[in-house]
């Protein structure tokens, strides 16, 4: 289990090798959604993850992630034995369906070209445990703008989406800000890869954050680079409480075997918390004024 500070953003992922921002601290708590609950999985289905429109191709009625079908092992030089090292990584941030045609997520996460990014739902493993590589155009949405908040500075974003979503529940927001011990869940797309459910994590501490203009906390979910965006839930409602922002590095090189062989890298623990946003829904509520 990792610790982490919530605020309605996250560190964006990157591939260049190791890069990404978040770890696990303890046990790694992260399964695939599809191990979940039927109420995880439905709260799932009103989550995204973020790819970026050059690495997709178009055909008919999907929208076809390009090649290389590279593994999270051959991108990131992980050790075979790592979690998840065989599944394809395709996204960079994580968001939340928050009403019919919006999305709640990390500033950082779309702030240099929305235009490019594309939001996908239900990228989870399919029923052989694949990774899927084609995505049905009614699950693929544009971004046509975004807007923030001035009160939470850099914090978390709005996107509004080229048309409504049908079929899925928009998630419930809630200004709580306090949280029993090991009530706290996410749902999230972790260093890219499909959807995965993370949990028994708590508040370990909360204050007023000057840069992002609104109180943040720590808290210790397991999560990496491409959870950035994330929703962080209240287990007892079921309710977002925060938003992924930041943390620490997800993986450190480690020499494996002889001398000469070459360094690979692993996952490692730290005893740290990490950050992340409360949900300020008064903002959020009043977002029609911030247009």
């Amino acid at each position: 289990m990792k610790f982490y500070l919530s605020v309605i953003a996250l560190c964006a992922f990157s591939f260049t090798h190791i890069t990404a921002a978040k770890a696990i601290y303890g046990d790694d708590n992260r399964i695939d959604i599809r191990e979940a609950s039927p109420e995880i999985q439905e709260l799932a289905r009103s989550t995204v993850v973020m790819i970026k429109k050059s690495e997709f191709t178009q055909k008919d009625n999907l929208w076809v992630y390009n090649y290389p079908f590279n593994t999270l092992a051959y991108e990131m030089d992980l050790t075979p034995s790592e979690r998840f090292a065989k599944q394809i990584p395709q996204g960079h941030c994580s968001g939340s369906l928050i009403s019919s045609d919006e999305i709640l997520t990390a500033l950082h996460c779309v702030k240099r070209s929305f235009n490019d990014i594309m939001f996908v739902f239900d990228f989870k493993l399919d029923a052989r445990g694949v990774t899927p590589v084609f995505h049905k155009q009614e699950n693929v949405y544009r971004a046509v703008s975004i807007r923030h908040s001035p009160k939470v500075g850099d914090g978390y974003v709005i996107v509004k989406l080229d048309r409504p979503v049908i079929g899925r529940v928009p998630l419930i927001l809630t200004s709580k800000t306090s949280v029993s011990r090991n009530n706290l869940f996410t749902i999230h797309y972790p260093s890219g890869l499909p959807a995965k459910y993370s949990d028994e994590g708590w508040v370990k501490d909360s204050y007023y954050s000057y840069e992002y203009k609104t109180y943040i906390f720590d808290h210790n979910l397991d999560t990496f680079g491409g959870s950035s965006g994330a929703p962080i839930f209240d287990r007892k409602t079921n309710k977002v409480i925060g938003v992924l922002m930041d943390g620490d590095e997800d993986y450190k090189k480690k020499l494996i075997g002889r001398r000469n062989k070459p360094a690979t890298y692993s996952l490692f623990a730290r005893n740290k918390y990490e950050r992340a946003i409360f949900v300020n829904t008064n903002s959020l509520i009043e977002r029609t004024k911030l247009k």
